[in-house]
């Protein structure tokens, strides 16, 4: 085949042959394939077949799609290796958003028709004519790009030079223009309908929904559930909800959210998994804000990790020397012609380039605004930042939500409600969120952040050579100290023992010969930490350039993680906390502390903070009861006690919100939470469960017994 100037694919000559495989074929190859025993009857042996496809092909580079599979099949049959042209990574980098690289696939996608599916001959054509239609994409970037691409290709294989030297040959458009990097449209002010958005009118059977939502199924359990968040919203306080499969929770907790956002106040809706939140972006909300008629501004939030850091990502342009760093740095410029949000769940990483994300990813606290506005398009993350504090509502995930109640606000912007959905995986992240450990690797990879850092390395060049030598003997020492309090660690965790785990109980401190050793190496560790630290600040206040003290003081932050690990975990645990060792598969032994209850950080965190909060979930009671997930998500002991009373003395739902509000009037208002409200499935398996739900008074510290409908 020959690829001409403008893109196009000729097709000459073609090879063609059966091979005897020497064994019979399985059921599975003659499905896919269609080829039959009978079919390779007489066929010659593999050695022949290959040394004519040899002669046939000269010495040419092969194309092929993930090309490297067949070619160690003919290899191995005596085929001389040669230089390949791999479509599947071509596509990879020109077409980095596709959600798949399938041959059929990208096919489909270039309007390409096969001939027959998984036949060597028909797929070889399919192939030359994806690489046809790859070609044509490349014509189509910008100069600047395809001149980055062809400095990046040697590092692919002499093919890819080719490919890109003739795509930048023939690329005329554009040239005399820059590469634009995309913005994103301005933040929609949101409008109001024509009519109240109240959940009795929206949800009924002649409602918006039921006229414009397509495939919309009116359903009493979701009217019930929405009725109760929307209850909740207006009164104030936690409410608990449990609803079964099939009853619509998105819905449900959507169209309350809407009509508080469009009063001008703001809610966040948190889920566990970054699929639901896409699909609650990208698919729930445009298409009920279209059957609503409303325009209410929506932001999805998601960590730092998640998005490009146009400062690192430069960084790492410059410094790529192997074929995957090659890959990502071509894959994630030709993405950023397009993106407006730099979020990484629009790009399909695979293997390595998934890896080398971190290396790009505003996961790093030296990452601000401020210094990613020196490179083109700004911040991503600022950007994404920027959008929430503007929008009524606002998308997130757990494990940011969490964080930002450990940062006591920094991350999200102020709410006066909150809808957290998958709750039952809450109190799960929530221990990740509020844990800490002391493991071998990152103690290391800390230390040796600050003895890298571009301001030490700078320092060694110039008059500050005497203070960066005192930090990087300080960091050597801390490195030794390190490895005493890891072999002392490992002493206690016995490696001929059944269990890798081993919970460090009171017992265990109080052994002079297991745990005294442990208490005297952390005691030389923290004090080896003080020391970085302080030769850190000394060549700190010798420094004059922005970015290097910027990166020097947060490669000193990560130490701090340190100090606090070795006081929690080996000095002065806190009461609650659970402490215990773990040997990895590894072999290395890692030392973790975690809150035993985080009811109470919970509450802080996320409940007090904000005027409501709706903890949602498929799955949440136990035994017929919301004690232990009021427990988890906040509520006081006392409060689970009257919940059980309740349910005991009343199944009326009024009864018991009078009884509990005459208790509260009877004896000064315990600090507890604000009111609670619960909702669960009935026990119906055919259809959607009926959410059923109780509240208290906001400040009783009491519920209803979740026994009524709502």
């Amino acid at each position: 085949m020959r690829l001409d100037a403008g893109g196009s694919v000729s097709v000459g000559e073609r090879f063609t042959s059966f091979v005897d495989p020497g064994a019979l074929l399985g059921r599975a190859i003659t499905r896919l394939t269609g080829i039959r025993d009978t079919d390779l009857a007489g066929a010659p042996p593999a050695d022949v077949v290959v040394a004519q496809l040899a002669k046939f092909m000269g010495d040419v580079p092969v194309v092929g799609h993930n090309v490297g599979f067949d070619l160690a099949f003919l290899e191995r049959a005596g085929l001389p290796p040669r230089q390949r042209l791999d479509t599947v990574e071509l596509a990879s980098i020109l077409m980095p958003t596709a959600p798949t690289y399938a041959l059929q696939s990208l096919a489909a996608a270039a309007a390409i028709t096969p001939d027959a599916a998984h036949r060597a001959l028909d797929d070889a054509l399919t192939c030359a004519a994806v690489l046809g239609d790859l070609a044509r994409k490349a014509r189509e970037l910008p100069p600047a790009v395809l001149e980055e691409a062809q400095a990046y290709a040697p590092l692919l294989g002499a093919p890819f030079v080719e490919f890109f030297r003739d795509a930048l040959a023939s690329s005329v458009r554009g040239a005399w223009t820059d590469a634009r990097i995309q913005t994103p449209p301005p933040i929609a002010v949101a409008q109001p309908p024509a009519a109240a958005l109240a959940v009795a009118p929206v949800f009924a059977h002649d409602g918006p929904l039921a006229r414009r939502l397509a495939g919309y199924e009116e359903r009493s359990q979701q009217r019930d559930l929405a009725a109760a968040i929307e209850r909740a919203f207006a009164d104030g306080g936690p409410l608990v909800a449990e609803a079964g499969t099939g009853v619509g929770k998105s819905l449900a907790y959507l169209v309350p959210a809407l009509s508080r956002a469009l009063a001008g106040e703001r809610v966040i809706v948190s889920t566990h998994t970054l699929p639901l939140q896409d699909q609650l972006v990208r698919k729930d909300l445009p298409a009920l804000q279209e059957a609503l008629g409303t325009r209410v501004a929506v932001t999805v939030l998601k960590g730092r990790s998640n998005y490009l850091c146009p400062r690192r990502w430069q960084q790492f342009r410059g410094v790529a020397q192997t074929r995957e760093e090659a890959r990502l740095a071509l894959k994630t410029l030709v993405w950023r012609l397009g993106t407006t949000t730099g979020d990484r769940a629009e790009l399909n990483l695979l293997g390595a380039k998934s890896e080398l994300w971190s290396r790009v990813s505003a996961d790093d606290e030296t990452c601000d605004a401020r210094r990613c506005a020196r490179v083109a398009g700004g911040c991503y993350l600022q950007r994404a930042r920027d959008a929430a504090a503007k929008s009524g509502l606002v998308v997130t995930n757990h494990a940011l939500l969490l964080q930002d109640a450990r940062m006591r606000g920094a991350l999200l912007p102020t709410a006066e409600h909150l809808v957290v959905d998958e709750a039952h995986r809450l109190e799960e992240v929530a221990t990740d969120a509020f844990r800490v450990a002391l493991e071998d690797r990152l103690v290391r990879r800390a230390l040796d952040r600050v003895s890298r850092a571009p301001a030490v390395t700078a320092a060694l060049r110039d008059d500050r050579v005497d203070a960066a030598e005192t930090l990087r003997r300080e960091v050597a020492a801390a490195h030794e100290r390190a490895g005493e309090v890891f072999a002392a660690l490992g002493a206690v965790l016995d490696p001929r023992a059944l269990e890798d785990r081993l919970r460090v109980t009171p017992g265990l401190r109080a052994s002079d010969e297991r745990w005294l050793p442990v208490e005297l190496a952390g005691e030389r560790l923290a004090d080896a930490v003080a020391g970085v630290m302080t030769a850190t600040d000394r060549l700190a206040a010798r420094t004059t350039d922005e970015d290097e003290q910027a990166e020097l003081a947060s490669a000193a932050a990560e130490l701090t993680g340190i100090r606090s690990a070795v006081a929690r975990g080996i000095h002065n645990p806190r009461a609650g906390d659970i402490v215990w060792l773990e040997r990895r598969a590894e072999g290395d032994v890692v030392l973790r502390v975690a809150p035993s209850h985080l009811g109470e950080a919970i509450r802080r965190g996320l409940v007090e903070p904000r005027r409501s909060a709706v903890f949602t979930s498929a799955t949440l009671a136990v035994a017929d009861s919301f004690a232990f997930a009021m427990d988890r998500f906040g509520r006081a002991p006392s409060a689970r006690r009257s919940t059980t009373r309740r349910r005991r003395s009343s199944s009326c739902p009024m009864t018991a919100r009078s009884r509990a509000t005459r208790s509260s009037r009877t004896r000064p208002p315990r600090p507890s939470p604000r009111s609670a409200a619960s909702s669960r499935a009935g026990p119906s398996s055919s259809s959607p469960r009926t959410p059923r739900c109780a509240t208290s008074p906001r400040g009783s510290g009491r519920s209803r017994s979740p026994v009524s409908p709502c």
